[in-house]
């Protein structure tokens, strides 16, 4: 599998222990994406329930889903690439935008990327180098 980097790796077996999780794609994904150290380091884990639940926030009054603050602090790429996590883990519109995400991510994020897609897929080894 690819990863960023070892950092990267470590959050993933971390997250994939914390949550439980073997072979849900939908939940593999959201760890991989989540394991990001850009983005793992930002979110405080205690008391979520999956390893996506970082993104979203519950707002009463619209009834519905929307961004959370950490969600709020990333860097554009980032916050594609965890919009592409959401929508891999939902199936909703999360306003992924795939052709500004391609137009700002460098190789490392894309690579990411076509990894996740590759988990979502229900594959887990890719060549990327």
């Amino acid at each position: 599998m690819y990863f960023t980097n070892a950092t990267h790796e470590q959050n993933y077996e971390a997250l994939r222990q914390r949550f439980g999780i073997d072979r849900n794609e939908e939940y593999l994904v959201a760890a991989y994406i989540s394991a990001l150290p850009e983005i793992f380091y930002k979110v405080n884990w205690d008391g979520l329930e999956g390893p996506l639940s970082w993104f979203w926030k519950w707002n009463e009054d619209l009834e519905k889903h929307e961004l959370s603050r950490v969600a709020g602090t990333l860097s554009s790429s980032y916050l594609q690439i965890g919009r592409a996590a959401a929508e891999m883990y939902t199936g909703n519109y999360w306003e992924f935008d795939l052709v500004g995400f391609l137009s700002n991510a460098g190789d490392e994020l894309y690579r990411t990327f076509v990894q996740a897609l590759e988990i979502r897929r229900g594959r887990s080894i890719l060549n990327l180098d």
